[in-house]
C-alpha cells in the first residue's frame, strides 16, 4: 500500500469462522494452526515468554506468522490480506494488503490512499488523524474499498492495544537493551481501544521480521 505513511490497517475474523476463497466457509483458526503445524512451516510461530504471552489478554497473539516466505494470504471480495496473528480467543487478525483478481494473491495492485498518522506529527493515538478515519471506514463498514456490510457479523469489535513504545535501544538508567517483551508491556499499558478496525502494532512488525 502507498500512502505518505505506511499504516498496517487490520480487522479480526471471528474464529469460529473463516472464508476461503469467498467460497468455501471452514472452521477458522483450529484449521489454520493444525495445517501450519502439520506442515512444519518456517514462517508460523507460537508466542512464549520472549514476546510477553499472557492469557489475561484475550486479544493479545497466540500464534503469528514470520517472514517473507510466511503462507498467510487470504482473498476475500478480491482484495488480498495477510493473516497477522491468531489471538488467545482464537480470533484472527488480518491486514489489508492490496487488490488482485487471483484467490491466490499473485499480481497485486497497491491502494494508493495518501494516509497519516497525525497532522501534528505526535504519536498520541487519541487525537490521531488515522483514528478518524476508522472511525468513519467502520461506520459507513468499510476498509478502504473493500465493502463488508454483507459479512459485518464475522468481523470483531476487538479490543486494540494502543499503547505507544519507547523509541530508545536501551533502558535509562540501567542501559540495559530494550526487548520485544518489553515493548509488548508498554503497548499494553494504555487505555485498549474498543472497534472493528485498528491498527499493526509495532510489536506486530517486529515478530514478523523476526
Amino acid at each position: 500500500m502507498k500512502k505518505v505513511i505506511f499504516i498496517g490497517i487490520v480487522i479480526l475474523i471471528g474464529g469460529g469462522y473463516f472464508i476461503i476463497n469467498s467460497l468455501t466457509q471452514v472452521t477458522g483458526s483450529d484449521m489454520i494452526i493444525e495445517h501450519q503445524l502439520s506442515n512444519n512451516y518456517d514462517g508460523f510461530a507460537k508466542d512464549d515468554y520472549n514476546t510477553n504471552f499472557d492469557e489475561q489478554f484475550p486479544f493479545a497473539s497466540r500464534y503469528f506468522f514470520r517472514g517473507n516466505e510466511a503462507n498467510n494470504f487470504f482473498w476475500h471480495q478480491e482484495h488480498c490480506f495477510r493473516i497477522v496473528n491468531i489471538a488467545v480467543n482464537g480470533h484472527v487478525k488480518i491486514m489489508h494488503y492490496g487488490y488482485s483478481e487471483n484467490p491466490n494473491c499473485e499480481e497485486i495492485t497497491s491502494l494508493n490512499y495518501e494516509l497519516k498518522f497525525s497532522d501534528e506529527r505526535k504519536n498520541n493515538w487519541k487525537n490521531s488523524n488515522i483514528k478518524e478515519v476508522l472511525k468513519e471506514w467502520e461506520k459507513n463498514n468499510k476498509l478502504y474499498d473493500f465493502d463488508f456490510t454483507y459479512d459485518e457479523n464475522i468481523f470483531i469489535n476487538a479490543k486494540w492495544y494502543t499503547g505507544a513504545v519507547n523509541g530508545a535501544a536501551r533502558k535509562f538508567p540501567t542501559n540495559a537493551p530494550i526487548t520485544l517483551r518489553d515493548h509488548i508491556k508498554e503497548e499494553r499499558q494504555e487505555e485498549v481501544y474498543q472497534a472493528k478496525l485498528g491498527l499493526i502494532t509495532l510489536s506486530d512488525y517486529l515478530k514478523a521480521n523476526s
